[in-house]
């Protein structure tokens, strides 16, 4: 179980069993799929756009306090929902209450799920059909913000392949467990959207060998996320089991060894438990350099006795 900070009450967020109930009926109704395809030009962009002073959209989302984590979480949800064509869904604000965990999903839920529906309207990152006496039908657009229509990201970047666009296309798979367990309900923005990040920066390579580094220059430049957003999502992340931290040296050159960062591993099977969240975080210290490299050797031992198998 998660480590809390010493003297304290163990107290812990986890989703509520509607949230859980909503999440699996949604499952149901996808088929085998188990991942959420999420364009990467969502997360961050690429240097020129940043030059020109375009934020990405999960940056723009977060901005406006506990309205920004609601509107990031609901358009995950949809992307997550609604990739199927035609790529419309129509369900009553009630049930994404629900689904996020909020608080009184009848009344007060309902008006912040509709408010954060607006929002993302406004970013062209939907279109909103509404009827008299129905639940107002969302169509997705292109999650980069573009307001073009939606297409499945894989499609569009095998078709944009020579054209100088293709890193609009490019894309992270988010598996399906962080609604199905909980975690969009109980995990903040915050750390959402440092979950996002670090699967963007891990792109294709194995989460259980890969090491992330990036400094806060670095999250400003193509993320747009603010320092504080970076660190309270991080370690939440940590607190939550979900990442680990690993001290290395921050030059290969032996003369500078004792400068050492953090670097962070996804510890993605974490995601396969339901969710469990401290509300006061004082997540494990990071391995140091010796603690590191006696865990590659032993990760190497069994890897090799595997093989043998």
């Amino acid at each position: 179980m998660t480590e809390l900070a010493a003297g304290k009450t163990p107290h812990y967020k986890e989703p509520s069993d509607d949230s859980l109930e909503i999440a699996r009926l949604i499952k149901g109704r996808l088929g085998k799929r188990d991942r959420a395809p999420i364009r990467v030009a969502f997360i961050g962009s690429n240097d020129s756009v940043r030059e020109a002073g375009e934020n990405p959209p999960l940056a723009r989302l977060l901005r406006g306090g506990r309205g920004g984590e609601v509107r990031l979480k609901l358009e995950l949800s949809f992307l997550w929902f609604a990739v199927n064509p035609p790529h419309d869904l129509s369900y009553p604000a009630r049930v994404w209450a629900l689904l996020l965990g909020l608080d009184d999903p009848e009344g007060r839920g309902t008006r912040r799920v509709r408010q954060a529906m607006s929002a993302l309207e406004a970013a062209e990152l939907i279109w909103i059909r509404t009827s008299p006496g129905q639940p107002s039908r969302i169509t997705l657009l292109d999650e980069g913000g573009s307001g073009d229509p939606y297409k499945l990201p894989g499609d569009a970047y095998n078709k944009a392949r020579g054209t100088g666009n293709e890193w609009r296309h490019r894309y992270i798979q988010v598996p399906d467990t962080l609604w199905t367990n909980g975690w969009i309900a109980t995990l903040s923005g915050a750390a959402v959207a440092m979950l996002l990040v670090l699967f963007a920066e891990l792109g294709q390579r194995d989460h259980r060998t890969v090491d992330l580094w990036f400094s806060p220059s670095h999250a400003q430049k193509i993320y747009a996320i603010s320092e504080d957003t970076r660190s309270k999502g991080l370690r939440e992340l940590r607190g939550a089991g979900l990442i680990s931290a690993r001290k290395k040296p921050a030059s290969r050159d032996a003369l500078d060894f004792r400068r050492l960062r953090n670097t962070y591993r996804l510890e993605l099977d974490k995601l396969n438990e339901r969710a469990l969240v401290p509300v006061n975080i004082n997540p494990p210290r990071a391995m140091t350099p010796s603690q590191t490299r006696a865990e590659e050797l032993l990760q190497g031992f069994a890897k090799r006795v595997g093989d043998a198998k």
